[in-house]
């Protein structure tokens, strides 16, 4: 089971593809993989992704120059990326703001991340 700070993914969800980091470095330590899709919680949304951008953060992130925020050892987030822009494909049972077919933009935490991938929770 891949796991993000507040997201979950199982290994028999439907899949989606996605840039992966599983330790600190160069260039090389981003995996391009098959990841199960995220799961949606109550008070969140699923969107699938259409933009994103990569910013200092990131590369600082993946080479371990904030550490204190992200991990000691290894990356904490599993997916890199932290702006998105995109469609709503599910809204989380608590969600009132939001429907199906709304386009979004969105700054996801530093210790969410997720998004490298076709889809972000």
């Amino acid at each position: 089971m891949l796991k993000c700070l507040y997201v979950e993914y199982k290994e028999s969800d439907i899949i989606m593809k996605a840039i992966v980091i599983n330790g600190y470095g160069s260039a090389d330590v981003l995996k391009y993989k098959e990841v199960p899709l995220p799961q949606v919680k109550p008070s969140h949304l699923l969107v699938r992704i259409h933009a994103t951008s990569v910013n200092p953060v990131d590369f600082k992130i993946r080479r371990g120059e904030i550490r204190l925020f992200t991990g000691l050892i290894k990356p904490r987030v599993k997916i890199l990326g932290f702006d998105v822009a995109g469609e709503v494909v599910e809204v989380g049972e608590r969600v009132k703001t939001f429907r199906k077919g709304d386009q979004v933009y969105a700054l996801l935490g530093i210790r969410d991340g997720g998004a490298y991938a076709e889809y972000t929770s």
